[in-house]
Formats: structure tokens, C-alpha cells, sequence
């Protein structure tokens, strides 16, 4: 297997591109007989196991990461350990409308046909879901979106969330508590974001902490690995026709959980301008404070009245 073995000489790790059956060939080859099973036996003596690629190598370093992270847990237990609401807001991949490919199964009595290319111009729409996840409560908010993944949507979201569930739960007069992305239509270096918080804090009287995770460091956000697995899993195996059809399957899917997550979906088809924005006077009317620790990331907003 020399011929056939790669590795890096630093860390020590090992590993072949020949599978089992390439393998019990090669033996073959050389006079002796030999089944799959053996030739499993022996590579897991030799220690080498079947392992996929970890995507666990930071791509650049970045100033001030460390501290980040260490700020983000500060204030999680500060806020969850005072009854405060600790968000998690994210907008997941967009999906299109139609009769296009989806990973999955379904139990069918035949074939379910789609389209054998994903063209988006045969697409009939198109949904941007933008989850939020309270991490005291354990509930998770799914709104799926009709238009664009915006700042104004990301903070109608919260709106929308506010006004329902969010005011039956928490004292306005805290804080709440904002995780979110570096990037996207909530990134740290987005004035728009900003001035549709500072709205949000102005229309509502709330005071927001943000709370930005650093770049390439978005699988640490917590709605990641708690909110968004279960609603991909949701629409496994399923074409999706309509924010509705989408809706419902997150409905349908998502009751009783074992790891009592509840969730709560909601479509909105409000409309909103991708290429938007901010007021020419914004900066001499916002209520921004930035902290001391990496104040590029951190910010507290608070109504501008």
C-alpha cells in the first residue's frame, strides 16, 4: 500500500485512497486469498478506520478571537444566570421553490421525479428562512421570508417575536441579549444592521446587547447546532412548492422532540429592499455604546429617547 499512502509527516496521521475491494485485489494480485472482512480486520489493526474530512482548521487567524469567546460566555451566564433573554439569530441557506433535488428519503410507492439540474431560473420562488433561538427557554422561532435575507428582515424578525412571544416572557425594562453572525445581513461592519436595532429600540423602548462571533467562526453560533439541524431535517426528502408547504412540514415534523425543543414558524411576506440604506444622519441620532473588549463585536443599544 506504499504506492497508495498519504499523510502529513507533522501530525502523524495516515491515510490510503484504496477502498476495502481495491485493497483484497491487490492481495490478490500477489497469490493470496482473501475476503472483505479480513482485509477490514486488518486495516482496524493497523489503526486505520474509515474517517471523513473535520473541518476544524481555522482558515486566518484573527486578532482578538480568543477573547471573543471568552466575552460571549461572560455575558451568556451573566444574562441567562438574571432571567434575561439570550437570543441566537441566523438566516439559514435560502431555498427555492419547485421541483428541484432534495437530500432525504421518504417512504413512496414509487419514484419521486424532480429536475436533473438545479437551474434557478426554473425555480417557481424562493424562501429565506431567519431563525431565532432563545437559549434560556429552549424555543426556537422560524420565520420563513418571501423577499431577500436583509437587514429589515432580520430585525422584523425580532419585532415579530417581540410582540408575540417575547414580551409574555421577559421585563422590557432588561436587556436582551443578541448572538449573531460576523457576516451576512447581520455583520459586525453593517451600519444598516445597526440603524434597524437602534429603530427596533426606538419603536419598542428595548435594550439590546449585540454580540457578534468572529469571522469564520459562525458554526459556534448556537441556533447552528441546536435549532437549524432539526429544521433541515425537516424538510428532507421533500420538494418544496411553497412557503406554506414548508411551513407546515416544520409544523408537522417538529412536535415532541426528545430533546424538548419547541418550535414556533411563521411566514412573512412582506417585502424588502435588497439595496437599501442607511439615513444620512443616522450616526448623529443612534444610542450606540461599544465596549471596551473588542468593541468592533460588542455594542449596547438602547432607545435613542
Amino acid at each position: 500500500m506504499d504506492a497508495h499512502t498519504a499523510g502529513c509527516p507533522v501530525l502523524g496521521i495516515r491515510w490510503t485512497y484504496l477502498n476495502i475491494e481495491e485493497i483484497r485485489k491487490k492481495i490478490l494480485g500477489k497469490g493470496i486469498k482473501v475476503c472483505r472482512q479480513v482485509v477490514y480486520r486488518l486495516l482496524l489493526k493497523a489503526d486505520l478506520g474509515r474517517r471523513k474530512m473535520s473541518k476544524d482548521k481555522v482558515m486566518k487567524e484573527v486578532d482578538g478571537r480568543n477573547e471573543q469567546f471568552e466575552r460571549i460566555t461572560g455575558l451568556k451566564r451573566y444574562h441567562l444566570s438574571r432571567g434575561n433573554a439570550v437570543l441566537s439569530i441566523d438566516a439559514k441557506k435560502k431555498e427555492f421553490l419547485g421541483s428541484f433535488y432534495r437530500s432525504g428519503t421518504v417512504f413512496a410507492d414509487g419514484k419521486v421525479g424532480c429536475y436533473d439540474h438545479d437551474f434557478n431560473s426554473f425555480a417557481t420562488g424562493k424562501i429565506v428562512p431567519q431563525g431565532i433561538y432563545d437559549l434560556g427557554k429552549n424555543e426556537g422561532y422560524m420565520f420563513i421570508g418571501t423577499s431577500g435575507d436583509t437587514a429589515e428582515f432580520s430585525a422584523e424578525c425580532t419585532r415579530r417575536w417581540w410582540n408575540k412571544n417575547g414580551c409574555n416572557k421577559y421585563d422590557q425594562a432588561q436587556p436582551i441579549l443578541v448572538l449573531c453572525d460576523g457576516g451576512g445581513s447581520n455583520s459586525s461592519r453593517s451600519g444598516l444592521f445597526k440603524e434597524q436595532v437602534q429603530q427596533l429600540a426606538n419603536e419598542l423602548g428595548l435594550k439590546f446587547n449585540i454580540a457578534h462571533y468572529p469571522p469564520y467562526c459562525s458554526k459556534y453560533n448556537p441556533i447552528e447546532h441546536r435549532l437549524f439541524p432539526t429544521v433541515t431535517r425537516s424538510w428532507d426528502g421533500i420538494m418544496l412548492d411553497s412557503a406554506q408547504t414548508a411551513k407546515k412540514l416544520l409544523d408537522q415534523r417538529t412536535t415532541d422532540l426528545k430533546s424538548g425543543l419547541k418550535i414556533e414558524t411563521q411566514v412573512i411576506y412582506k417585502s424588502f429592499l435588497t439595496e437599501k440604506k442607511t439615513a444620512e444622519d443616522f450616526h448623529e441620532t443612534y444610542s450606540i455604546k461599544h465596549d471596551k473588549i473588542n468593541p468592533k463585536w460588542n455594542y449596547r443599544i438602547t432607545p435613542a429617547n
